[in-house]
Order: structure tokens, then C-alpha cells, then sequence
């Protein structure tokens, strides 16, 4: 690694975990490939950056593709010294090693420059002041004036009250150059710390932990995890400390831990019973009037109910997406939930706040709407509490759990929709017009067939529960 450079990515890669940052540079192929979900948010992140250059009129973007740094590079030092160019986008520069892309580059006076990085957070958090900082270290080590360093980020308090986003109020500017500069003095240490490990033949052994979700999820997880037993996972949990020793010892014999109190923990859910899932968009950039950046807009739902015999029906909805959802849904979703009183069962407390939304949207129907969610049984508490499967490998989500108790359920056929991050961006591409026709309907026919998954698992775990204390 000795002539290679490092880049604002490795750098950041490498204070979280050196074996994620040598794995990614030696042995990439073992890295998991990026869902629909990850990769939605990557282009969020992208879209967001780009919208922030609208606050800098007369800026220009230095195009020159990754893989042409050293043209980026000549066209940069071209931009900054033509004192007319009032910022720059994408600016390349390079020092000790370390080779960075600053967002923003804004000039300030003759030889005097800030530094703006944007991300498509709503505040400031401490991985972005290691963000800002390697970058400071490269622009005054280029011998830069940089006299200012903040993050540009999105406001969550912005509503959008007008036929197209006020970028100067949709964006905040927080100035973090205190807290920037204070990280300098430890970066030279860590640069050649980090050139160092590279320069290695093998692989460090570092063992996972917490770190693999933190700052950011680790693409070598399966890959550092996959020899690891059963009980590992289970002893990962954040749970009541006697609740953690049944998962443990159900992980390491291979046989299940079902509580002896699952009968009655599963009385409120019994049939006739309906089985609910909601997905919503959360978008950036607000798309409908009187909504806000990353406000969860319910957009679709799946039903199946299940009979006092044992006959299942179906039904769904998805929302046409010229107009704020919130009325269609809510109103479809009354007219099928209104055939009778029976419990709804659910998976975590997402449904429930997503009715609360749809009564503050809908105030014409917040009473009905209210006594939806005075009907709503948790199932996932009652897994919690009562049932652990070593196959669960750690995870109580409905993916881990439904093909576990129902193997017949299964996700891994799913096509473009098989997340809900993925669904909400797949939403917000029919509600902006970024598809249509042929396209659309198969954005449609996936969103429809991932959410109808979702329940028809949540369905067939609950039967599978019922079956373990005989009630099936």
C-alpha cells in the first residue's frame, strides 16, 4: 500500500474497524452486494448533495469521474485561481497521501475558502466531524485558507408549503470548525497507522462487535459471523438478563425455548383475526404539501384474516401518488376493518404510529382511526417474551422469524421491493414521475407483492405460535 493513496472513505472505514478497511481494499468479493434499501439511500444522499449547490449561485462542478482524479485535480487548482468562481462542487485535492472530493468549497475573499460538507441527516453527529476533519488536514495541507468548516444539513422543522422546496430553508448550516479543528492533531498518527495496515499480508484479526452497526453497517458482517455458532448470536441480545440465559442455552442445544405463559400471552390475538402491514415513504425531500423532510407517510397496506375456521382472505391497497396518500389509505383501510371488531395483529409499534399520523392527517377520521389502534396486538413482544429458536440467529425481525416458524414463507424470491427502505424509495419514484407505463406497473406489481408477504409471514407465524402450545 505504500504508493497507494488513501481516500476520505478508507480513512473513516478504518477508525471504525482496520479489518473492515483491509477486507475492502484485499478482499473485496467477500462483501455482501448492496439491497434496493442501501442503495435508496445512497442515491438519496447523492440527490441531497446536489440540491445543496442551489444555495451557491455561479458555482461550478469539477466533473472529472473518480477514476480521472489526476484531471480533477488540474481542474480544480484552473477554478481556484480564477477569482471569479465563487465556489466550487466536487473539488479534488490531495495530500499526504490521502486524496479527497470536498462537497462544497466556498470562496470567502481573495485566498480565503470554507469548507461546507453536506449530508442528508437532520443534525450533526460525531462521524461527520471525523468526515470534516480528514478533509480540513488535506485543504490546509494543500496550503488552503480555510477559515470556516460546517455541515450543511437538512432541516426537519422545513414544511413544504409551496409548489417547489425553498432550498435556503430547507437546508440548515451548522458551523463546526472548532470541533473540526480540534480533531487535526491525531490525523497525520492515524493516516500512517491506516497506510501501515494495508501494507499488511493478512488479514487482522478483530473480532465482531458492536462496532460492526457503528457508525455504519458493516458490508463484511456475514462474512465475519458466518463460522460463528448459534449462541453467539444469541448472547449479542440487549435482553433481561434471565431472558438472555434461555436464548443462550435454546442456541446452544438446538432445541426451542417456549415459555410455559405463551397460551395466554397469545389470548388477545385469537381468531377471527386480522393481520395488518403498513409501508410509508420517509423521503428527504418532501413531496406533498404540508409534509416535512423524513415524515412517514403511509402510502400502501396488506390484510389477511384469518377465520374462526381457519379461512384466510386478502386484501391491499397502494396509493396512486399524485396526491398525499394519507386520505386514500386511511379511508380504504376503514372500509375493509370495518367489517367487524376482530383484533389486529401487527409487528412492532410501526402500525400504530402510522395510524396516529393518518388521524392528525385525516381529522375527519381520527376517531375511527383511534379505535383501529385500540384493536392492534404486538406479536412481536410475545415472541420477546416467550419463544427463541436457535435458527433466529440473533434476530427477532419478522425475516428471521417467519421462515424459522414457517419455512415455507420465504423472502429470498422477492424481485425489485424486498425491504421496506427499497419500498418507500420504489413509492417515491412513482409519486415524483420518475417512471411510468410498463415501468410503474412493475414498481406497482412489486410493491403489492412485498407488502402482501409481510402479512401473509406475520399470518403464518402466529399460526405456527398456536401450534406450539397446541391451540392450532
Amino acid at each position: 500500500m505504500s504508493s497507494a493513496f488513501l481516500t476520505k472513505t478508507h480513512y473513516l472505514t478504518g477508525l471504525q474497524c482496520s479489518k473492515r478497511l483491509w477486507m475492502s481494499i484485499h478482499q473485496p468479493e467477500s462483501a455482501a452486494e448492496i439491497d434496493s434499501g442501501q442503495q435508496a439511500i445512497i442515491d438519496q444522499g447523492t440527490e441531497v448533495g446536489r440540491a445543496a449547490r442551489k444555495l451557491f449561485s455561479g458555482g461550478v462542478l469539477v466533473d472529472n469521474p473518480p477514476d480521472e482524479f489526476s484531471s480533477a485535480l488540474a481542474r480544480t487548482q484552473a477554478l481556484i485561481a480564477d477569482p471569479s468562481i465563487p465556489a466550487l462542487f466536487e473539488a479534488a485535492f490531495e495530500h499526504g497521501g490521502v486524496r479527497i472530493r470536498v462537497d462544497i468549497l466556498e470562496r470567502l475573499g481573495p485566498g480565503r475558502f470554507a469548507m461546507r460538507e453536506v449530508k442528508s441527516s437532520t443534525s450533526v453527529k460525531d462521524e461527520h466531524l471525523r468526515d470534516m476533519a480528514i478533509q480540513l488536514w488535506v485543504l490546509r495541507g494543500c496550503g488552503l485558507d480555510v477559515s470556516s468548516v460546517a455541515l450543511v444539513h437538512v432541516d426537519n422543522d422545513y414544511v413544504l408549503d409551496a409548489p417547489e422546496i425553498e432550498w435556503a430553508r430547507f437546508f440548515e448550516s451548522a458551523d463546526r470548525t472548532r470541533e473540526v479543528e480540534a480533531l487535526l492533531e491525531a490525523i497525520p498518527g492515524e493516516v500512517r497507522g491506516l497506510r501501515d495496515l494495508l501494507a499488511q499480508t493478512s488479514v487482522p484479526d478483530v473480532e465482531p462487535g458492536s462496532h460492526c452497526k457503528n457508525p455504519y453497517a458493516c458490508e463484511f458482517w456475514k462474512h465475519c459471523t458466518a463460522d460463528k455458532p448459534p449462541e453467539w448470536f444469541a448472547a449479542q441480545q440487549r435482553a433481561r438478563a434471565e431472558l438472555r440465559a434461555h436464548r443462550f442455552e435454546a442456541a446452544r442445544s438446538g432445541e426451542p425455548w417456549v415459555s410455559g405463559s405463551l397460551a395466554v400471552t397469545l389470548e388477545p390475538a385469537e381468531p377471527p383475526v386480522w393481520y395488518l402491514d403498513f409501508e410509508a415513504l420517509a423521503s428527504a425531500m418532501p413531496i406533498f404539501r404540508g409534509t416535512h423532510p423524513y415524515e412517514a407517510l403511509p402510502f400502501q397496506w396488506s390484510l389477511h384474516r384469518l377465520g374462526s375456521r381457519g379461512e384466510v382472505e386478502h386484501r391491499e391497497f397502494l396509493a396512486r401518488g399524485d396526491v398525499d396518500p394519507s386520505e386514500e389509505v386511511a379511508e380504504s383501510l376503514l372500509a375493509e376493518l370495518s367489517r367487524d371488531e376482530a383484533p389486529i395483529v401487527v409487528y412492532s409499534s410501526f402500525e400504530a404510529r402510522m395510524l396516529a399520523t393518518m388521524a392528525l392527517r385525516t381529522p375527519n377520521r381520527k376517531r375511527e382511526l383511534d379505535a383501529v389502534r385500540g384493536r392492534l396486538v404486538d406479536l412481536l413482544p410475545m415472541i420477546r417474551s416467550s419463544v427463541y429458536f436457535a435458527e433466529f440467529r440473533g434476530s427477532l425481525s419478522i425475516k428471521s422469524v417467519g421462515p424459522t416458524l414457517a419455512p415455507h414463507v420465504r423472502y429470498d424470491d422477492l424481485g425489485d421491493v424486498a425491504e421496506g427502505v427499497g419500498a418507500a424509495a420504489a413509492f417515491v419514484r412513482i409519486a415524483t414521475g420518475a417512471v411510468s407505463g410498463a415501468e410503474e406497473e412493475r414498481l406497482r406489481g412489486a410493491l403489492l407483492e412485498y407488502c402482501k408477504r409481510d402479512t401473509l409471514a406475520l399470518m403464518e407465524v402466529h399460526r405456527a405460535l398456536r401450534g406450539l402450545v397446541g391451540l392450532a
